[in-house]
């Protein structure tokens, strides 16, 4: 939280919105935008480079942080949808919903997606419900495979049956 926000102001902001939208084919709304909510990853999957570049450490922005963030785009930009570009944005349960609950308090009209993947074993039903209702619209799964000896030796391990229930929830929902 000791790190400003990112000084968009400095950005001509119009060719921007125009260029993303340009550059990335799923979108919901026109004006979107990109942000950063926590950095490094738990995990160590052997072909990423998080750990390289952030640490396995990690460290997320506070809910109340994040959503000021979210309110400053849509009141000064105008912006109408977030990409959240975390590598572990789903690594706390309860800082997730903290930001969901917060963007329904606030009644911040907005649709978000998670387009670097969300990890489906630290989903459960409860957060995709509330996930839909403050405006989450697609969600990207980090499954990178369906074969078991390649997933222990990339240092992956979920329960097959619990993420195609999650997934089939997800989907049920409109996600």
């Amino acid at each position: 939280d000791s790190i400003p926000f990112p000084a968009r102001h400095l950005l001509a902001m119009e060719i921007y919105f125009k260029l993303y939208k340009e550059q990335t084919n799923y979108m919901m709304r026109e004006r979107a935008t990109t942000m950063i909510t926590s950095r490094g990853c738990p995990g160590n999957c052997v072909y990423c480079a998080v750990k390289t570049v952030w640490g396995r450490r990690w460290r997320g922005r506070s809910v109340e942080n994040v959503v000021d963030e979210i309110e400053e785009l849509i009141k000064n930009y105008q912006v109408e949808e977030i990409h959240f570009l975390d590598d572990s944005i789903s690594v706390s349960k309860k800082r997730l919903m903290g930001i969901c609950d917060e963007i329904i308090k606030r009644k911040l009209n907005i649709k978000w997606t998670t387009p670097n993947g969300v990890a489906v074993w630290l989903l459960d039903k409860t957060l995709l419900k509330k996930m839909k209702q403050a405006g989450c619209y697609r969600l990207t799964f980090g499954l990178e495979s369906g074969n078991k000896e390649t997933l222990n030796f990339i240092g992956k391990k979920y329960d097959y049956v619990y993420a195609k229930e999650i997934i089939r929830y997800a989907h049920k929902l409109g996600l």
